[in-house]
């Protein structure tokens, strides 16, 4: 998908940037919450739209570094199993 929108940007750089922007619209949009019911659909359909925005633009940025997501979360999830949460 982002060969074909035009955002198959090599620069990782430039990714991490619009990860950030992606970040900040999903900030955004649950700082809307507040005093709001997050489960009225309206709301919760934007939070799922930028959500979704962060997703994708996270695992284009993980495509442009070469990293398997699946296998880095496993990975940092076996890390994390043998750490003690407080």
């Amino acid at each position: 998908m982002n060969r074909e929108r035009g955002f198959d940007i090599t620069n990782p750089s430039v990714k991490m940037i619009k990860l950030v922007e992606e970040v900040g619209e999903l900030a955004k949009e649950v700082g809307k919450t507040i005093g709001v019911k997050p489960d009225r659909v309206d709301v919760k359909k934007d939070i799922e739209g930028e959500l979704a925005d962060v997703q994708i633009v996270l695992l284009g940025l993980a495509s442009t570094l070469s990293v398997d997501m699946a296998e880095a979360v496993e990975g940092k999830e076996t890390k994390n199993r043998k750490r003690t949460w407080k």
